[in-house]
């Protein structure tokens, strides 16, 4: 039962990061990594839905894998936006720096 429980830990984790990203590749409009994130969706949504249909307290790890999933996924996103506006910065900065010597 706790390998189980782990599994659909796991499971919510990947499946929830996976919503996150399909939703924002969605957004941007981006139809094929979109596609292919509604594909493996489909297929681990199954595993874990059929996995509380016999054993409702899978619900508990299936919750916490969710949030786990969405927060790390959107902090990571937002750490990578963040990281190439910096890097953005200063290539700008370096193109407008005027030469010493």
């Amino acid at each position: 039962m706790l390998v189980r429980a782990l599994l659909v830990f796991v499971c919510a984790v990947v499946l929830d990061a996976l919503w996150a990203l399909y939703i924002r590749r969605s957004a941007q409009g981006q139809a094929l990594q979109a596609s292919t994130y509604a594909t493996v969706l489909l297929g681990l949504g199954a595993f874990n839905t059929l996995s509380f249909l016999d054993n409702r307290w899978m619900l508990i790890p299936a919750a916490a894998g969710a949030f786990l999933g969405t927060y790390v996924t959107v902090v990571w996103e937002r750490s990578r936006k963040d990281a190439s506006a910096v890097e953005r910065l200063i290539r700008e900065t370096s193109e407008h720096a005027i030469p010493v010597g």
